[in-house]
């Protein structure tokens, strides 16, 4: 299979294997970084988010959600739209939160941070997933709330020890699972979190 490269960027590509200089493709987009007003409107906003002064706090994140968006921040992107979930779920906007954490977990997937731990990763996912089923399961929405709850349970694993020892996930499942009449698979998750 042959790849055809633009010609600036086959002429970078040949003198970085000739050369021992480190690699910079110029056809590479660089990523242009947030102003300092743009990063000051972030702070403010979790800020805000963390004091509870949740519609100003929402306003903010909003915005910065536009500049990372523009600017193709993506990793960054997923944790202010999860941020803006929280904030939006605390003050009932249940359905914008769910769309939130849909939005997030997809660029918690999709994002390539090469300097971002794979745990670090795997926890933001698995986190997700987690806040997304509690949306569902207030939005009483419990095939799907025990769905997550299950992609959560799965990913443990990937976590560290104290964090991978969580049994609220399963008794939150186990909640789920009897709602939805699944009584052997919710007893079975009641004795997990008891254990």
């Amino acid at each position: 299979m042959r790849i055809s490269l633009p010609s600036t960027c086959a002429a970078a590509a040949a003198a970085i294997l000739l050369s021992t200089a480190a690699p910079q493709l110029p056809c590479a987009r660089a990523v242009e970084p947030p102003s300092a007003q743009e990063q000051a409107t972030l702070r403010r906003g979790f800020q805000l988010a963390q004091a509870g002064l949740l519609p100003p706090a929402d306003e903010l994140l909003t915005e910065s959600i536009a500049t990372w968006r523009r600017l193709g921040l993506q990793d960054e992107l997923a944790s202010i739209i999860k941020r803006r979930a929280a904030v939006r779920s605390s003050q009932g906007q249940l359905v914008p939160a769910l769309r939130d954490l849909s939005e997030a977990l997809e660029l918690f997937r999709t994002a390539s941070n090469p300097s971002a731990p794979p745990s670090e990763r795997a926890a933001e996912v698995q986190r997700t997933f987690v806040a997304r089923a509690r949306v569902l399961a207030a939005l009483q929405r419990w095939r799907e709330a025990e769905a997550d709850l299950s992609e959560g349970i799965a990913r443990l694993d990937e976590l560290d020890a104290i964090e991978s020892t969580n049994p609220f996930l399963f008794s939150e499942r186990g909640a789920a699972r009897a709602r939805l009449g699944l009584w052997g698979a919710a007893a079975d998750d009641a004795a997990r979190a008891e254990a």
